[in-house]
């Protein structure tokens, strides 16, 4: 079964002792030039939509944390004061506006879009070297150091990754029509790839480490988890064998987790007359991306098993314009229970 967030996040997940096996959330990505999200002019828009979050009964959050700019994020939440001043991820999650967020009681889950500082907006279209691969791994280590010393003492879940990278590797690799739509039919070029595999590699050794060395200080294996993924939303794509994030990149990076932003097969659920065949088509993609995770060995095993993850795909996203209450309702019930079954 598949835990189920709103824009949801859901995966396959096991019931554990004092977890629910199924979680639905909302995501709080926030842009001040998203026309289509903006329904607030207040200050500290996080704070905002922590209050309603949780005044619904939600305990999941999916947040960005992102030193790049443009649309970094404290410009992305209108936070002020400080914000701007932090030039590593740590120093952004000490900002008050999100460590109240990270702290408040009710929220469990966190799914964290992170992007370092060091590494900035255009490093996909640049080769590594030892020195900034080294940089980006030092300031995402960090990062999950200070989550586990800070919400140690918590259950907190944070799940840290990227957004919708199938998309980062066709923009990287110019797969883009002259109107800046994207070329479908353009595969990513096998540099952009290869950058890919290395930002995840260092990302996911990042944390690790940072899992390792705090359980090694404490001589506990309990408390906060901190777990690494990467996100694919070219699904149909991949069950062609086009090469992307499914089929070039989970298996070479194994993460913890892998992310569907699943609009390329969910969005049939708005107009089909055939529900089981899209079903089919949604299971085929998720069941290929499982496929592609090795099972995890040693300690980083034994943190999803203490999370109680039957598999290690989620759905990061899904969603539909605002429409009819009863197609809304319908179209959210369908994407849930084929992710659950």
């Amino acid at each position: 079964m598949y835990f189920v967030a709103f824009i949801i996040v859901a995966t396959w997940f096991q019931h554990t002792a004092g977890v629910p096996n199924l979680v639905v959330g909302t995501q709080e990505i926030y842009g001040p030039t998203w026309n289509a999200y903006n329904f607030t002019n207040a200050s500290n828009v996080l704070a905002e939509q922590r209050r309603v979050v949780t005044k619904m009964g939600g305990n999941q959050m999916k947040i960005k944390l992102s030193g790049s700019k443009p649309g970094d994020t404290c410009m992305s939440y209108h936070i002020e004061g400080n914000c701007e001043k932090a030039k590593t991820l740590t120093e952004l999650a000490k900002d008050p506006a999100i460590s109240a967020t990270f702290a408040d009681p009710d929220i469990r889950f966190y799914h964290v879009w992170m992007y370092t500082f060091s590494s900035g907006a255009d490093w996909l279209k640049r080769d590594w070297t030892n020195a900034t691969l080294a940089a980006e791994k030092q300031e995402v280590k960090e990062l999950g150091a200070y989550l586990l010393e800070t919400y140690g003492e918590t259950d907190k879940v944070f799940m840290c990754g990227n957004w919708e990278g199938d998309w980062m590797l066709m923009g990287a690799s110019g797969c883009k029509n002259s109107d800046g739509t994207f070329n479908r039919s353009c595969d990513p070029s096998p540099e952009v790839i290869e950058r890919m595999v290395q930002w995840g590699q260092v990302r996911q050794a990042a944390f690790d480490e940072a899992r390792a060395e705090y359980s090694a200080k404490l001589r506990r294996n309990d408390g906060a988890r901190i777990v690494y993924y990467m996100e694919f939303n070219l699904g149909p794509e991949a069950v062609e064998g086009r090469p992307g994030m499914i089929n070039s990149v989970l298996e070479r990076v194994n993460p913890d987790l892998a992310s569907y932003s699943s609009y390329s097969t969910t969005n049939a659920y708005q107009r089909t007359s055939n529900v089981t065949e899209t079903d089919v088509a949604f299971h085929k993609v998720l069941d290929l991306a499982n496929a592609k995770l090795a099972n995890k060995k040693g300690a980083a095993g034994e943190n999803l098993v203490a999370l109680g993850f039957l598999r290690r795909v989620f759905v990061g996203e899904y969603g539909t314009h605002q429409q009819d209450s009863d197609d809304q309702v319908r179209f959210v019930k369908n994407v849930t229970r084929a992710a659950v079954t």
